[in-house]
């Protein structure tokens, strides 16, 4: 039942004939994801799954849908390093910051794994994602204190060192610039 809601929902909109496919796959198909696209994917469906707030029916077939575009992306039966080694040198940057946001990050370490200079990686970087290095990772960091604010009961501290932050009055003045509240009003907020 749930598969044949997801494919009317795929085919109810442009390019999910495509998608629709891969519901129809009879063979297993193995995929390996050297930076952690399908987990992060996965952890989102679980997340939505077991939180079940309002709309969490609708979240998860857009889930579901976000997880078959990025396996429709890997369909074309190139394997994973070679689409690896097809990989922008944005991309490579982008899943570096997405996967080490808890560590220490700097811009020289993106840089040289982008290929670039610093100076040409920080006008390529914006030019890409309209923020400068420092801004991007601190929104990914506030976005995951985000879903674990909403998903788990961990206080706020334990969760600001587990995004990368030790130190709890900059994270607290961080989150509430970028998000406009502090922490624990988020987390109130979600319980009204």
């Amino acid at each position: 039942m749930a598969q044949e809601s997801i494919r009317l929902l795929l085919l109810s909109f442009p390019g999910g004939v495509a998608l629709a496919t891969l519901l129809d796959e009879p063979d297993w198909r193995q995929y390996r994801d050297a930076f952690g696209e399908f987990r992060r994917l996965f952890l989102k469906l679980y997340d939505i799954y077991t939180t079940r707030r309002p709309g969490w029916n609708t979240g998860l077939h857009l889930a579901v849908i976000e997880l078959l575009l990025f396996l429709h992306s890997y369909q074309d039966g190139q394997s994973a390093t070679t689409q690896q080694a097809g990989l922008s040198n944005m991309e490579a940057a982008l899943h570096f910051i997405h996967n080490r946001f808890h560590s220490p990050l700097t811009l020289i370490e993106a840089a040289e794994l982008s290929g670039l200079g610093e100076r040409q990686f920080h006008r390529k970087f914006k030019s890409r994602t309209g923020m400068t290095f420092i801004d991007y990772v601190q929104s990914v960091r506030i976005d995951e204190a985000c879903r674990l604010l909403r998903s788990t009961d961990r206080k706020v501290a334990d969760i600001a060192s587990s995004v990368g932050y030790q130190d709890i009055t900059f994270f607290n003045k961080l989150f509430r610039k970028k998000t406009g509240i502090s922490p624990r009003e988020y987390r109130k907020e979600l319980l009204l």
